[in-house]
């Protein structure tokens, strides 16, 4: 439990770091065994619509599919 609450310190606190850069971050969990959603990856995302909550496999070409198409909206512009 120590260990594995390091680690979500240590990812929270990059994720924090990476969108005070005005950086988009997109999360995917895979839960197929029942565990439950993570502390960490919805609080990563840089909103609730890019974190992606997966139960099943066959989910993974539609989240990538919408990540994809969001993507392909953003502009880089100075």
């Amino acid at each position: 439990y120590s260990q594995s609450s390091r680690v979500d310190s240590r990812m929270s606190a990059l994720c924090t770091n990476i969108k005070a850069g005005s950086v988009t971050i997109y999360t995917v969990q895979i839960d197929t065994d029942g565990a439950g959603q993570s502390a960490v990856l919805p609080a990563c995302a840089s909103n609730a619509n890019n974190f992606f909550m997966l139960t099943q496999p066959s989910q993974i070409a539609t989240a990538f599919s919408q990540i994809g198409t969001e993507i392909a909206k953003l502009r880089v512009a100075r």
